[in-house]
């Protein structure tokens, strides 16, 4: 592709919218553990096999075998856990942005570690007209993965890109970067200290102190004036895909399975490395009452969209094609679309259009990448959040599969659009950089 002399150009592209602690961390591994767990309840026991058994039949995040654990294992020795004293030391960084309205206590752990909630919104007056939008993670210790799309997430929506600041405007966003601290610090992979999955303890009369207080937390919302409406689940799957955990309508209702798939067609407008809404389907013959979902289903039927996002536990920050900033600003930006909260102003552009490219992203390296669909003659141009043209190619004959150019690192952190031209046919995707730090 040859280059041309950058000039200003806003394509007319029409917005289609889609309805503080003294505890001493621990340095053992779940094979490792002192604790002793509950009887009758799922637990993880550092026996390889025996995990396998009791999560073969888990509806979510997929078999944990030995393969998983070593991962794991891999993973904390690299230095890439992200430990109770890391969060503590994020949130005491993150209180300095303006953004961040309030961080409190939800309550204790079973060793008596808080779990913190963080809110994101303007500061701006208007707070009490705003949706409010929750975003839990870290359930499963072991699933880092969720750590690293949240941490982008809340990375993000600090930032002084003009979308985030638009989300920050219509949105309360409550998240919960850690909620099995207890987890985490005994480097268990699914369970509490008490040996409990906290996935599947919202139906429980006397759930553990972790799930009470996040249910107890999420009712005090629901009673409200501003009720929540969205409510996404982070975890990281055995599977080799990222998707979410689809509600059959059999289970649930024709008009809910209706609001998912919008969610979800939004969330993959900006990142379609995100399976299609069929990928996992489940609850195909009635809803279980165990999961979080469950409770916001049996008890609010479709006033709350609440869903579990997978992202893909085999990936490290070093995967190629790890995306987890991408992945991030998709579920937020899908959140922006499915509330109809309309687009920022970035010089008119949006994403919009398909058929000539997919998978669109800059890779950390400073390469933008993507896949043509079809061999062709094509226009390629990048422009950044304003409008500006940044890179321009001529008109050339590429073939089919992945493509790929120079972006200079350097550049400011936010949103830019990639505009592939061909023929009459037209189609620009949205794609989102971080300078490194």
């Amino acid at each position: 592709m040859k280059k041309r002399t950058s000039h200003l150009w806003l394509p007319a592209i029409l917005t289609l919218v889609v309805a503080g602690s003294d505890l001493q961390s621990q340095t053992t591994f779940p094979d490792q553990r002192s604790f002793s767990p509950l009887v009758n309840r799922s637990v993880d026991l550092g026996d390889l096999s025996a995990t396998a058994r009791v999560l073969g039949d888990s509806e979510k995040c997929g078999p944990l075998n030995e393969k998983g654990v070593q991962h794991y294992h891999a993973l904390l020795s690299a230095g890439a856990g992200h430990f109770y004293d890391d969060l503590l030391a994020d949130l005491e960084e993150w209180q300095k942005s303006s953004y961040v309205r309030d961080v409190r206590s939800i309550g204790q752990s079973v060793q008596g570690r808080e779990i913190w909630e963080m809110e994101i919104t303007s500061p701006e007056p208007g707070v009490e007209g705003r949706h409010r939008v929750t975003i839990h993670a870290r359930t499963h210790p072991h699933e880092i993965q969720s750590w690293w799309v949240v941490d982008n997430i809340i990375r993000y929506l600090l930032s002084d890109d003009p979308y985030a600041a638009h989300l920050r405007s219509k949105i309360r966003f409550h998240i919960y970067p850690m909620y099995n601290p207890d987890g985490v610090e005994l480097r268990s992979t699914r369970y509490n200290a008490n040996g409990v999955d906290l996935e599947r303890e919202w139906d429980k009369e006397e759930p553990e102190p972790e799930a009470a207080a996040l249910k107890a937390r999420f009712g005090e919302f629901m009673n409200s004036s501003q009720p929540i409406r969205v409510a996404l689940n982070l975890h990281s799957s055995s599977k080799p895909e990222r998707y979410f955990w689809f509600h059959d309508a059999s289970g649930t209702s024709p008009e809910f399975a209706d609001i998912q798939r919008a969610y979800i067609g939004a969330v993959r407008s900006w990142f379609s490395m995100i399976q299609p809404w069929d990928y996992a389907v489940s609850w195909k013959n009635s809803a279980p009452t165990h999961f979080p979902e469950s409770w916001f289903w049996y008890n609010y039927g479709t006033d709350v969209m609440a869903l579990t996002y997978e992202d893909i536990f085999a990936h490290t920050l070093e995967t190629p094609d790890a995306h987890f900033d991408s992945a991030g600003v998709a579920l937020l930006a899908g959140v922006g679309d499915f509330l109809q909260i309309g687009k920022a102003s970035v010089g008119n552009l949006t994403a919009s259009g398909t058929g000539l490219l997919e998978n669109a992203r800059i890779d950390r390296d400073g390469i933008v990448r993507f896949e043509l669909v079809k061999a062709g003659r094509y226009e390629v141009t990048l422009y950044d959040r304003v409008g500006r043209q940044i890179d321009n190619f001529d008109p050339a004959y590429l073939a089919a599969g992945l493509r790929s150019f120079a972006f200079d690192r350097n550049r400011a952190t936010g949103l830019y659009y990639l505009c592939l031209r061909s023929g009459n046919s037209m189609q620009t995707v949205s794609l989102l950089h971080y300078r490194s730090r």
